[in-house]
């Protein structure tokens, strides 16, 4: 059945159907269908601000839907060794609004250890992949743990966009929980600001030149 359909009952049905698939599983075979999973692919195409067309593959979407619903299971399961595959496999970005239950599921498979979901978090916060190390952030928003701070004022400086602007934002929510590292963080902050200060009057210099160049060259055409 395609993920992609026009009617709502077909939809329910094909959710279903990976639903009944993977509930009837043992928990070892739900972690070798994790790893059999492909990794999503980024939810941009780099440089072309366009959505990536790999997710007009009907593919890719069925392995988003398994994504989607193996994370449920792993949820519902408790079944921890789940987390760090499905963070090893997660996509940067939030096409469809698939990836943001994430955390969530995160902490239902861990509930009420937060510590040691962090701990793989910490870790995963600096894997080779972006989207990996974006959704271990976004998991580590959700924990009130002091120790991932540092992680956090990090992160800051992450090569990757969204990782940057989501732990700005985890920043905002979580100003008031730390009180003993306010001052770490706002210097952190203070710093991060003035480094993207000079970047942008960079910019805005070169963008000024680029004009004046091609306003110099229209008016040499003219001439």
């Amino acid at each position: 059945m395609k993920f992609v359909d026009d009617t709502l009952e077909s939809r329910r049905k094909y959710w279903e159907e990976i639903h009944d698939k993977y509930s009837s599983l043992s928990n070892d075979e739900i972690l070798d269908a994790i790893e059999a999973l492909r990794g999503l692919p980024d939810e941009w195409a780099p440089w072309f601000g366009r959505p990536n067309f790999e997710w007009d593959d009907e593919q890719t979407l069925h392995n988003a839907a398994m994504f989607v619903e193996l994370a449920h299971q792993i949820a519902e399961r408790h079944l921890r060794p789940g987390v760090p595959l499905l963070l090893e496999r997660a996509s940067y970005g939030d096409y469809g609004e698939m990836m943001r239950f994430l955390p969530n599921k995160f902490k239902a498979a861990f509930k009420p250890d937060w510590k040691d979901l962090a701990d793989i978090c910490v870790k995963y916060a600096k894997h080779s992949r972006p989207g990996t190390r974006l959704w271990a952030i976004n998991t580590l928003g959700r924990i009130g743990e002091v120790h991932i701070v540092p992680v956090f004022l990090q992160a800051l400086y992450d090569s990757a966009q969204l990782v940057r602007e989501d732990t700005c934002m985890i920043l905002e929510w979580c100003y008031d929980d730390f009180p003993t590292e306010r001052g770490r963080m706002k210097q952190a902050l203070t710093a991060y600001h003035q480094e993207q200060t000079r970047t942008l009057d960079r910019i805005q210099r070169l963008l000024r030149d680029f004009n004046k160049f091609d306003q110099n060259l229209a008016a040499d055409k003219a001439d």
